[in-house]
C-alpha cells in the first residue's frame, strides 16, 4: 500500500506540480533577466557581435551580458548565461542578420 501511495504522489508531482513550478520560475526569471535581454538586443546591433555570438554563444553572453549581475556567484552567472542562451530565439537573430546584410 505504501508503494502505491508513493507512486501516486510521484505521479501527481510530475504531472501537476513540476510544470507549475517550472512555469512560475520562468515568469520570475524573465522579469529578472529583462535587463539582460535588453542589453543582448543592444549588443546585437553591431555585426561584429553577431560573429562572436555564433562562434561561442555561451562565452560571449557570459562575458558581455551576464557580467552585469556581479552580485551573483560565478556558478549562478554561468547558469544565467545558459538560461539566456536557451531562451534566446536564434531564428530572430538570424533573420535580423539576413536583413542587415542585404
Amino acid at each position: 500500500m505504501n508503494i502505491l501511495k508513493f507512486l501516486m504522489q510521484l505521479a501527481f508531482m510530475e504531472a501537476i506540480l513540476k510544470p507549475v513550478i517550472v512555469a512560475l520560475t520562468k515568469l520570475v526569471l524573465k522579469d529578472y533577466l529583462k535587463p539582460a535581454f535588453n542589453k543582448l538586443d543592444e549588443l546585437l546591433i553591431l555585426p561584429d557581435n553577431w560573429e562572436r555570438l555564433i562562434e561561442a554563444p555561451f562565452e560571449w553572453i557570459y562575458q558581455n551580458v551576464v557580467s552585469d549581475y556581479s552580485e551573483l556567484e560565478l556558478i549562478k552567472r554561468e547558469w544565467l548565461s545558459q538560461l539566456l542562451l536557451d531562451e534566446f530565439n536564434m531564428n530572430t537573430f538570424l533573420s535580423k542578420a539576413d536583413v542587415r546584410t542585404q
